[in-house]
């Protein structure tokens, strides 16, 4: 998933999120960023708890958080917000 996502394209992330779990439930997010992004992240989802690994060459980071969803649109709602890290890779 990228950054600019059409309402179009988050409406079908929304239906597949909600047609594929049954809410509530645990759902891992993830992403990777460039290691310049991680205190931007941190502060975009504050109220999760981030594990980061740092890839073989120091450049990016790989981060991983459960988040414990009511419903689609919260885990939605972390996407979206993810998608401000320039360069994110959303998983």
């Amino acid at each position: 998933m990228s950054a600019g996502l059409s309402f179009k394209e988050l409406e079908r992330f929304y239906s597949l999120l909600d047609s594929t779990h049954s809410f509530p439930c645990e759902y891992l997010f993830k992403c990777i960023i460039p290691l310049s992004q991680k205190e931007s992240l941190e502060v975009l989802l504050s109220s999760l708890t981030l594990n980061f690994r740092e890839s073989s060459q120091g450049r990016y980071l790989s981060c991983t958080a459960t988040i414990l969803a009511q419903n689609a649109k919260e885990i939605l709602d972390v996407y979206v917000l993810a998608m401000d890290i320039p360069g994110a890779v959303l998983l």
